[in-house]
């Protein structure tokens, strides 16, 4: 695949970052941001694969950006007009996981916690899922670790990481990308203050 004639649409000095988990939902920003050029690399390869996205996983430690990453993907799929459908996977399976009720662009976040019956379940939805037709369904799941190692590791089911991992994205820590630090606090500020109609400074970098 060329990768040089892809055209990234994103704006270099704009962050989003995933929503936080607990009371406060944020809104989901409409613009990427980050000048770190792993994440950079990592944006344009998301914007290659989207298009023919069915099923993946995002890999990344927590705050990350796992879950913007997701949102991005979601933008530029086939079902890019559809919801963005967020669901704690172990939830989801217990409660929803219906193969011929799935439809739409569903977030699986967390499937590194399942355990060995939960892995039973989301390998057998895999399984029903595969045998649709393309463009009603992406399943892209979210992990803290890598799954591979988790199979190598006799933790996870090696048929489900293999294909959750067909195709993988795998998100720098912020460690990594401190250049972008100071933007993300700025993003994050501001929606906090949109939300609860607050003035907003600017952030100061060191």
């Amino acid at each position: 695949m060329a990768m040089h004639t892809v055209a990234p649409q994103f704006q270099e000095s704009r962050v989003s970052l995933a929503p936080l988990h607990g009371a406060m939902e944020l809104p989901v920003p409409t613009q990427i941001v980050g000048t770190n050029s792993s994440w950079r690399k990592l944006l344009l390869q998301a914007e290659v694969v989207a298009p023919h996205l069915q099923l993946g996983t995002v890999e990344g430690e927590s705050g990350a950006g796992k879950q913007t990453l997701a949102h991005f993907l979601h933008s530029r799929s086939q079902l890019s007009k559809a919801g963005f459908q967020r669901h704690d996977a172990r939830e989801w399976l217990v409660s929803e996981a219906d193969p011929g009720m799935i439809a739409g662009f569903i977030y699986l976040d967390r499937v590194d916690l399942l355990a060995s019956p939960g892995q039973g379940l989301l390998l057998a939805v895999l399984k029903a899922l595969q045998d649709r037709p393309p463009g009603r369904t992406i399943l892209l799941a979210s992990s803290e670790v890598s799954l591979r190692q988790m199979a190598g590791q006799g933790l996870l089911m090696p048929d489900l990481a293999f294909r959750l991992t067909a195709v993988r994205f795998t998100v720098p820590p912020l460690r990594q990308r401190r250049e972008d630090i100071a933007a993300l606090t700025q993003e994050l500020l501001t929606r906090i203050c949109e939300r609860y109609q607050k003035r907003l400074g600017r952030v100061n970098t060191i």
